[in-house]
């Protein structure tokens, strides 16, 4: 029984040994691989800025002026609500605005009432008018300059009553904040925008373009606000100069990781928003060096002073 055993034994065996050799080799693999790309950190290029513009009052689609695709500038006019009835209240208003017949009939009266005191007044000076007639004169001429005062300020309220009317409609209007492209026509032409949902355009700002890296706390070290990195698009086979806009000074607890803002330019040759990127940790380049890699001297002085200050605040009991 005992040579059957010892053949059932050694069958078994032979699996496992090979598994465990299987599972050693995919170790080494991936400590090479890691090792080979220690210092390259992927993430996805985005817009600088992604705007979701909505009209600021419910209403129907009445234009669009723009597709999907198209380029448009700071405060140019994408679409707009249907406008008619506060297009038709700012017309009248501005009629009666430039209205003219009130200012001229107030002004007549003004200048009647105006030379009968005159004349008055000169009978009073010789003696030969009445102090009844004096007064009511001079009430009539400032009843009519109140009359004439009334006018203008009508026509001042007209104006402002049309410059209301005249933000109403730009509030059924929909602009662009920034310079950039047109991604999403949300509502076409009829479709009603409800308050619940206003989105009407989808705008972004492709130049720059802005990637977030999470970089380990030892690496964060290396990189500085205004510091040029280099990124490489590998879908794209591009390579571009970024720089840095901001190295959080938070590290995330969860993944012990630090986020790293970088701008990239975007104007020539563009970029697609969204493509994988690569960010070269051991090819960053120091502001303060004309370009040349930093030191590890210098990032080792940095790793120092780093470690100093959290020893420092630490408590002492866990120091």
């Amino acid at each position: 029984m005992m040579p059957r055993f010892q053949t059932l034994f050694f069958a078994d065996a032979y699996p496992v040994v090979g598994l465990a050799l299987l599972s050693i080799t995919f170790v080494a693999n991936v400590v090479t691989l890691r090792t080979a790309n220690a210092y390259d950190i992927e993430s996805f290029a985005e817009p600088n800025r992604r705007v979701d513009l909505a009209a600021n009052e419910p209403g129907v689609v009445d234009a669009l002026h723009v597709k999907e695709g198209d380029t448009v500038n700071t405060d140019q006019l994408l679409a707009s609500l249907d406008v008619e009835v506060l297009q038709s209240q700012m017309d009248v208003f501005q009629f009666r605005a430039r209205a003219t017949g009130g200012i001229e009939s107030a002004s007549a009266e003004l200048n009647l009432r105006q030379r009968r005191l005159e004349t008055i007044q000169e009978l009073d000076a010789r003696g030969h008018a009445n102090q009844a007639e004096l007064q009511r004169a001079l009430a009539d001429v400032q009843i009519a300059k109140a009359s004439l005062q009334n006018v203008l300020d009508e026509q001042k309220v007209m104006n402002l009553e049309a410059e209301r009317v005249a933000r109403q409609i730009r509030r059924r209007q929909v602009y662009s904040p920034i310079d950039g492209v047109v991604i999403k026509v949300h509502r076409q032409l009829g479709e009603s925008v409800p308050m619940n949902q206003p989105e009407v355009i989808t705008v972004a700002q492709l130049d720059p373009l802005r990637i977030h890296f999470p970089v380990s706390a030892a690496d964060s070290v290396r990189l500085k606000n205004g510091q040029r990195v280099q990124i490489r698009f590998p879908e794209l086979d591009a390579s571009r100069t970024g720089q840095v806009e901001l190295v959080s000074p938070v590290m995330d607890a969860k993944s012990s990781t630090v986020s790293v803002t970088v701008l990239v330019e975007n104007k020539r040759e563009p970029l697609i928003a969204g493509t994988r990127c690569i960010l070269d940790i051991s090819g960053t380049l120091s502001p303060d060096t004309d370009g040349e890699p930093i030191a590890d001297d210098v990032l080792r002085k940095r790793t120092e002073r780093q470690r100093e200050m959290r020893k420092t605040s630490l408590p002492s009991s866990a120091r």
